[in-house]
């Protein structure tokens, strides 16, 4: 598997994923996505900032997530403070397709975006997710261990600091 920047004739396929990701969060009791975000629109401005990625399986599109250097304003209104504010690479908008669910992706996923990551030199990746979004957190607090990269994950309100050294 391989993590790609997407491309604006990708869009559609990236909109299904979202709705797949939308439609299990669903599922799964949660308020995240359920109120039109992200849209069609979002998605466009992505593509159009070179911040969307597509999750490659051969020539398949099974995943989609923003990756964006810029980073999130929003957590600089958290209380508390970062153990780091070296450059850091923000997740957001991630998902899988329905037919890659629960199959090992979200490892590979997160695997192939450390990659990316590195290959543009920073060393840090943010992400923030639903206090009940339980499978993200799995996956996240699964992989950690393993990279490169200090990873810190924001539940709503408090700060989960989550990093190897």
């Amino acid at each position: 598997m391989r993590l790609v920047q997407a491309k604006e004739e990708q869009i559609t396929r990236t909109m299904e994923i979202i709705e797949d990701g939308r439609a299990n969060l669903k599922q799964l009791g949660l308020p995240q996505w359920q109120n039109g975000y992200p849209d069609l629109e979002q998605m466009k401005k992505d593509v159009e900032q070179q911040k969307s990625y597509v999750l490659m399986d051969g020539q398949q599109i099974i995943g989609t997530v923003c990756l964006d250097e810029d980073g999130e304003l929003a957590y600089d209104a958290l209380n508390g403070e970062w153990s780091s504010n070296d450059p850091h690479i923000a997740i957001h908008r991630m998902a899988v397709a329905k037919e890659a669910a629960a199959k090992g992706i979200g490892t590979q996923f997160l695997q192939a975006i450390e990659e990316v990551v590195l290959a543009k030199g920073f060393k840090q990746i943010r992400l923030d997710t639903h206090t009940e979004n339980i499978p993200m957190q799995r996956v996240t607090k699964k992989i950690i261990t393993s990279m490169s990269v200090m990873f810190l994950m924001v539940k709503i309100s408090h700060v989960m600091l989550m990093k190897k050294f």
